[in-house]
């Protein structure tokens, strides 16, 4: 009777066209207690997905949804063995993340980093797809939860999926770093060079996805100017970069995408030109000798 009762609610929540959410919010604590209380995977698969339907969209409503508790119910299925059931629960959490750091915080509050850090290596595409997007949901909220990523330990495994994983993963990724340089504080700047993504870049930066580019190219932008409120003008992050990828950089100059090419005469402009000038004009005094442009 329960697959029966929540396969037809549902069939409610997804139709086409969307019930209002006033149509289908008397079902909305029935289907969080099958999540709470049941075992049967098609039981807890059917009313997560229909929680999910509930909360797609974000907005106002998203409230009244965490005011029942969907969160650590959702949570608390992550790991389930049957995708069918995790994969939902993290689009529940998905959408709870784009509404306000208050709704964000229940998430974490609730343990969700640390179980989406496993999620993030599911075998399952989707469902290190749909991880990856409620991190970076969460990596836009405010500089406490951009902290609570990094400490949560979140780094490696975003560094591995944007070294190895499908496009469609990897694109999602590099949203988490981008948003994650955006609101972070400066002095978090260590822990992104103490990572992986770095020396990525070169790799990062030549994929043909335009999207991980410029987004690649915003978290170059973003560290570097971190770097800089942290360190001073020279700084470690300006050597790694010009070591590892500024010819890379430079290439990026010619690149068809006008976002690309603005972001990254942005940086060759705000941290590298100058240097480049200057050991231009070094190694032509070096092989000339200095020349004064005053005569006396």
């Amino acid at each position: 009777m329960l697959k029966g009762c929540s396969r037809c609610i549902l069939n409610l929540c997804r139709g086409d066209p969307a019930p209002t959410f006033d149509a289908v919010l008397p079902g909305l604590e029935a289907m969080v207690e099958l999540l709470r209380t049941q075992e049967d995977p098609t039981v807890l698969a059917n009313a997560a997905w229909a929680l999910s339907y509930m909360t797609d969209g974000g907005g106002k409503k998203l409230e009244k949804i965490v005011e029942t508790k969907v969160v650590p119910a959702a949570v608390s299925l992550l790991m389930h063995s049957d995708a069918q059931v995790a994969l939902p629960c993290v689009r529940i959490l998905a959408s709870v993340t784009t509404g306000s750091d208050a709704e964000t915080q229940t998430v974490i509050d609730a343990g969700g980093l640390e179980v989406l850090r496993h999620t993030m290596q599911s075998a399952f595409l989707s469902l290190r797809k749909e991880s990856c997007w409620a991190v970076s949901n969460i990596a836009a909220g405010s500089v406490l939860q951009t902290r609570q990523i990094l400490e949560a330990g979140l780094l490696p495994v975003v560094a591995k999926i944007l070294r190895e994983d499908d496009v469609k993963v990897r694109t999602e990724a590099a949203w988490v770093v981008t948003n994650l340089t955006n609101k972070m504080e400066s002095s978090s700047v260590e822990w992104i060079v103490n990572s992986d993504l770095i020396p990525l870049l070169p790799l990062l930066l030549k994929v043909e996805e335009a999207t991980i580019v410029v987004l690649m190219l915003q978290f170059t932008k973003n560290v570097l100017n971190h770097a800089k409120q942290h360190y001073g003008d020279k700084n470690i992050v300006v050597a790694k970069i010009e070591e590892s990828c500024l010819d890379v950089l430079e290439g990026l100059q010619y690149h068809k995408n006008q976002i690309v090419y603005k972001i990254v005469n942005e940086i060759l402009e705000g941290y590298f030109i100058q240097d480049c000038v200057e050991d231009t004009l070094a190694n032509e005094n070096s092989e000339t000798g200095s020349v004064s442009i005053f005569n006396f």
